[in-house]
């Protein structure tokens, strides 16, 4: 009775904490806490591996554990000595979000990606015990090809990062499929890998079941959620992301990429000397060049890239997982394209845009310090001649004014 009464005050503190957030990795955040604290279901570790929205890509989207015996003995001894409590767990994402060394699990397993296609086949039950040794990417499959529960206390899982690295262990673990209905969505997998970890029983796994159900439930919510206000805040002229959800985003992603362990670049571009092109043919040539500016960035880029109408005649383009050397190739590419518009009212006019890169790595975590730093490389484009891209190196340097 006592149990079954701890356990359903854990859910009902999950529950609290994902009605308090509309923000997905804050939700699975809280999830994956109550997972491992002592008051929730006492795993060390958890992990929660998800479909993207355009079902292409399976990988870890949030982990949550430390990353070797050594760290996890350190975090209980801490969590006991300031008595720390599932509560306090759940009040930590928004403090722990800009520090990498509390995402070093996450970062060992970046390299993850597991094609979607494989996962669009029917349900297949599971055939035997699993192998002694197996890797993640097959037990993850295993578990959403049968879409059913798998648990296992004698199996040793190894992740293999595809660059090389220290491979990453999961033994006395469960793993239980994400789906809505006959689609899968992702996988729940927690373990106790380090010594004195206890075998996983049944009831481990029916209360994971129930913790999958609000996984999925915030899913939707967090997604039906973003795509609403993505709708509402399109610019209306161009069809790119307007600012305010550059604002709000830009920091989440950056987030993100530390966790991730991952690079992250912005792209500012500012049409040159447009105010003349106003001036000169009008107000509705102008909209028609902000409209193919719009048109080239919204087919010029990956679909999980970020590219918005920043100001006026400005725009940004965040891309994910791309160093500086990457970044600038898509600012040079995107500069050709725009010197390539041709605008049939008046077709000797000649448009191009000057661009500015920085990226996370070069030291810049922050949204304003990353935002900076890409202007002021806009501003030595500018200054070096236009139509051309620059990459940030230095101090940021105050907005220009303009041009």
């Amino acid at each position: 009775m006592i149990e079954l009464q701890r356990r359903l005050d854990f859910l009902t503190s999950v529950v609290e904490g994902i009605l308090a957030s509309v923000e997905l990795d804050e939700i699975l955040y809280v999830i994956m806490c109550g997972i491992t604290s002592g008051e929730g279901l006492g795993f060390h570790r958890a992990f929660v591996f998800l479909l993207d929205e355009s079902e292409r890509t399976l990988t870890c989207k949030m982990a949550v554990g430390p990353a070797s015996e050594r760290e996890a003995h350190r975090i209980w001894e801490e969590m006991e000595a300031r008595a720390i409590d599932l509560p306090g767990l759940l009040r930590s994402y928004r403090s722990s979000r800009h520090d990498p060394g509390a995402w070093r699990l996450m970062r060992r397993l970046s390299g993850l990606a597991v094609p979607g296609r494989r996962l669009a086949l029917r349900p297949r039950p599971p055939r035997g015990r699993l192998p002694a040794a197996l890797s993640l990417e097959r037990l993850v499959l295993r578990c959403l090809c049968a879409r059913a529960p798998l648990v296992d206390n004698r199996c040793r899982v190894t992740f293999r990062p595809p660059g090389g690295g220290r491979p990453l262990e999961f033994r006395r673990f469960a793993v239980v499929p994400l789906h809505r209905g006959r689609d899968v969505v992702g996988a729940i997998l927690a373990d106790n890998v380090f010594a004195g970890g206890r075998e996983v029983d049944v009831q481990d796994v029916e209360s994971l079941r129930g913790v999958s159900n609000l996984v999925t439930l915030a899913i939707d919510r967090a997604r039906l959620y973003e795509r609403m206000r993505r709708l509402a805040e399109l610019d209306g002229l161009t069809g790119l992301l307007n600012r305010r959800i550059y604002d709000e985003q830009l920091g989440r992603l950056l987030d993100e990429s530390v966790r991730r362990g991952e690079p992250l670049s912005l792209v500012l571009l500012d049409l040159d000397n447009f105010k003349p092109i106003n001036d000169r043919c009008g107000h509705p040539v102008g909209d028609d060049v902000l409209r193919e500016v719009g048109r080239v960035l919204r087919s010029g880029l990956r679909a999980g890239d970020l590219s918005v109408r920043y100001g006026g005649d400005e725009f940004a383009v965040v891309l994910a997982r791309t160093r500086t050397a990457d970044a600038l190739r898509v600012a040079q590419k995107l500069c050709r394209r725009v010197r390539a518009i041709r605008l049939s009212r008046v077709p000797g006019l000649r448009v191009s845009v000057s661009a500015g890169v920085a990226c996370s790595v070069q030291g810049f975590v922050e949204p304003e310090a990353l935002t900076a730093a890409a202007d002021a490389a806009l501003y030595r484009a500018k200054r070096d001649g236009r139509d051309r891209a620059a990459t940030a190196s230095g101090p940021p340097r105050r907005r220009r004014s303009g041009g």
